[in-house]
């Protein structure tokens, strides 16, 4: 379970400079015990060089302490630092091997971040169809995001079979999530399908419905990153 660094331990370090030095090692002390939220604070105070020197190599240390612990968010971090070179030797194998970790356990951030990557081809091998696994994950977990960029890569066959019914059941649930473009999606899709698709549509837009009801999936977080829309199929159906 991803652990959050105390506020208001934080704030104490921010606050009270001659403390700095006794509490930073009595988290150092907790973190080499393998306590994981004094792990995960650590790294984030030596990222950002709050009541410690800004020390990229010290945040990369305790984010792998974090990792092996099997926390999301420092598989996350660690895994963008590799991709990125951000503190380490660039090593973007080792950075998908570490995001797709953490979105195996379900983090619908990693899934997000893995399917933009694919989508994109920064770093790696671009792959719609890799795209579609990590999209089609948080789509299926309840992701208003990604279930409209599911709709969008149906609509272009990017990934996943060129069909419009699919994409308007999948625009048709992230838009009740509150997604705008999926609203869009669907105005473009009931002028271009019959009446017959159109009910088709929704009937395996209903199903598909009553289907995460039943099985009871938990929303993203709501900060959860949307996808770029510069790296996204058009919304505009082919000619």
């Amino acid at each position: 379970m991803k652990a959050k660094p105390s506020l208001l331990l934080i704030l104490a370090l921010l606050t009270s400079p001659l403390a700095n030095g006794d509490m930073v090692s009595e988290l150092v002390a907790r973190g080499e015990k393998g306590e994981l939220d004094a792990q995960v604070q650590l790294a984030e105070l030596y990222a950002r060089g709050e009541a410690v020197p800004k020390d990229d190599a010290a945040a990369v240390l305790w984010l792998t302490k974090a990792a092996e612990q099997d926390d999301a968010g420092a598989q996350i971090n660690l895994g963008q630092r590799y991709l990125s070179g951000n503190g380490v030797t660039k090593d973007p194998a080792k950075g998908i091997e570490l995001l797709s970790t953490a979105a195996i356990s379900g983090n619908g951030e990693a899934q997000m971040t893995l399917g933009s990557i694919y989508i994109s081809g920064k770093g790696v091998k671009r792959s719609s169809t890799e795209a579609a696994l990590w999209f089609m994950m948080s789509a299926e977990a309840g992701s208003p995001a990604a279930q409209c960029q599911i709709a969008r890569m149906h609509m272009s066959g990017a990934g996943v079979l060129k069909d419009d019914v699919e994409a308007y059941k999948w625009a048709s649930l992230a838009s009740a999530g509150g997604d705008r473009a999926a609203t869009r999606i669907i105005d473009v899709l009931e002028k271009k399908l019959t009446q017959e698709q159109l009910l088709e549509a929704k009937a395996r837009s209903a199903e598909l419905t009553e289907r995460l009801k039943l099985e009871g999936p938990a929303l993203p977080p709501p900060d959860l990153p949307l996808v770029p829309e510069e790296i996204l199929p058009p919304i505009e159906p082919e000619p």
